[in-house]
Parts: structure tokens; C-alpha cells; sequence
């Protein structure tokens, strides 16, 4: 895993609590189908995002695109195949990362200091329980 850019991630959801949402990849208020490609702002009020719609804005920050809905599922391969392939994770990986609902910031902390997302997802989902 590349821990600088995650750790880009857990800066973002610490200083923007209300935007982490892990149930949606990215939402954003009167978002239609004929605004697709005008950019949005990835903290503004009423847009959320899950981790992996977190890595993919910082991509497109990265290379100086700027985040629309069109940029941020390009294809049809998924925005959690494109957030792996930044953070540098296997699909087990994204998998648990993506989809386990129940994480908290010091679960992502304990991940970027380096527990196993798959021991650290079993952690949170027990939690849950």
C-alpha cells in the first residue's frame, strides 16, 4: 500500500468528517445527467464520498484534472478498481477496504501504520456485531 496516500485520505475524512461516507463511492446535491462534467469540489457541503472516492479525487488532483462525475468513473472498470490501482492494493484488499462499512478513523490510523486491512476489517465488522 502506498501509506502517503492514504494517509492523504485520512487527512481529507479528519478534516471533513461530515463528507466520509463509506456506503456511496460519490455523491454530490443536484448532481443530473446534465452536469456530469462540471467539477465539483470534494468537501463541499452535501458531497460525500467513501475512501475509494477519496483516492480517486486525489488522483485527478494529482494529474490536474479536475473532478467531475464523468472524470471520476471514466469506464465501466469500476472507480474501486482505479482507487486500488493508486493506493497500490491487491483486489482482496480493495475489497475489504471499499466494502466494509463499519471502519472508523482510528481503524484507517491502525491500517496506515500498518495492521492488515483484512485483520483490521474483521476488527471493525466484530465491533459492529
Amino acid at each position: 500500500m502506498n501509506r502517503e496516500r492514504f494517509e492523504r485520505i485520512i487527512a481529507s475524512i479528519e478534516a471533513h468528517p461530515e463528507n466520509w461516507n463509506q456506503r456511496t463511492f460519490a455523491s454530490w446535491p443536484e448532481l443530473d445527467k446534465h452536469r456530469f462534467n462540471e467539477e465539483i469540489d470534494p468537501t463541499a457541503c452535501g458531497t460525500t464520498l467513501c475512501i475509494a472516492g477519496w483516492a480517486r479525487a486525489h488522483e485527478l488532483q494529482d494529474l490536474g484534472i479536475p473532478v467531475t462525475w464523468n472524470a471520476m468513473h471514466p469506464d465501466e472498470s469500476g472507480i474501486e478498481h482505479l482507487a486500488a490501482a493508486w493506493l497500490g492494493i491487491t483486489r482482496r484488499e480493495a475489497y475489504e477496504l471499499f466494502f466494509t462499512y463499519q471502519w472508523t478513523i482510528e481503524d484507517l490510523k491502525a491500517i496506515a501504520g500498518g495492521a492488515s486491512i483484512e485483520a483490521q476489517a474483521i476488527i471493525a465488522e466484530q465491533r459492529e456485531s
